[in-house]
């Protein structure tokens, strides 16, 4: 039995494919299980798939007729085997000793989880930001790594992390929404009791055109407002932090939604769009209760875009009209 079952969504990936299956294969921890879950592809990706499990014995092969990064991890844990799980993009790539150091630290430490840093990367490999890279280990409460994902000191990616296999019994990967790490990741912290750190840069995060997180529609937008929404549910109901950095933290994060929902008043006008629009706004007021949990400037603009906002958006699009007419 393998020690860490590596789960990879496929599609539509067939030239940086290679690359990330090879980094994976080449980690000087060898007691790993491959799984690729390919859906839908049509540019060779699956036939890549199926070329390295006729080489590589220990890479399974899913392909699926459903599309979606989320059932594609799903279906890849239900069939995994080992006791530990990493996830990795298949436009992304890592370095040969990242498993080998997550294992070793999530071992040593007896921790549930270990995350290391994101090197974010153009195409050419040059850096997009710069990364930390200290190489110091740090261990801490689940609970203050839980306040530092909404305090943005914590990246919401599930491929630079490796977790214990149980955390995901109860858990599951949101299917038909985009952005699903930043829908999850802070409810599997929650399950843990200790988080490890390792302050380098494993992973490759190449940034291209054309990927999921680059390609923009209101949909995208919608989805995460739904997760940003429910994280707002989730630090009201839980008090993690002393009053003065609640009322920040759930500001800042209300701030979002309402840009976000601002954006659909003023560009969504398809069906869909509105049935969208319809359920953010009931959600954002029902957040005229938190009066006393908001800063007072964040609260008027949520009342005012409730109330006020609609008016604005119409006559947006009225003067839209009038110009392409005129």
């Amino acid at each position: 039995m393998s020690i860490i079952s590596v789960i990879v969504p496929v599609h539509n990936t067939a030239g940086y494919l290679k690359r990330c299956i090879d980094s994976i294969r080449n980690q000087t921890l060898i007691d790993i299980e491959i799984i690729l879950v390919e859906n839908l592809s049509s540019d060779g990706s699956a036939e890549i798939c199926d070329e390295y499990a006729r080489i590589e014995p220990r890479i399974k092969v899913l392909h699926l007729n459903v599309g979606g990064p989320s059932i594609a991890r799903n279906e890849g844990m239900k069939i995994a085997r080992s006791p530990y799980f990493g996830f990795i993009d298949s436009d992304d790539y890592i370095d040969p000793d990242m498993y080998e150091y997550l294992l070793y630290t999530l071992q040593a430490k007896n921790v549930e989880m270990v995350f290391c840093n994101l090197r974010y990367e153009y195409e050419n490999g040059t850096l997009f930001a710069p990364v930390s890279n200290t190489g110091k280990i740090r261990v801490m409460p689940a609970l203050e790594v839980l306040k530092d994902i909404f305090r943005d000191k914590v990246d919401n990616s599930f491929c630079s992390k490796l977790f214990k296999r149980e955390l995901f019994d109860t858990l599951m990967f949101p299917e038909g929404y985009f952005y699903e790490d930043h829908a999850l990741i802070y409810k599997v912290v929650n399950l843990c009791q200790t988080v490890a750190h390792i302050d380098h840069p494993f992973y490759h995060y190449v940034q291209r055109q054309g990927s999921i997180s680059h390609d923009w529609s209101f949909t995208k937008d919608y989805h995460v407002f739904l997760a940003d929404y429910d994280r707002l549910e989730f630090i009201r109901k839980h008090h993690i932090y002393n009053a003065e950095e609640h009322r920040e933290i759930i500001s800042g994060i209300l701030n979002t939604c309402l840009s976000t929902f601002r954006n659909g008043q003023l560009l969504a006008d398809k069906k869909e769009g509105k049935e969208f629009l319809c359920v953010m706004k009931k959600k954002l007021k029902s957040l005229l209760t938190a009066k006393d949990e908001l800063r007072p400037k964040i609260y008027y603009r949520l009342w005012k875009m409730i109330y006020i906002g609609p008016l604005e958006g119409y006559f947006h699009k009225l003067r839209s009209r009038f110009k392409k007419k005129y």
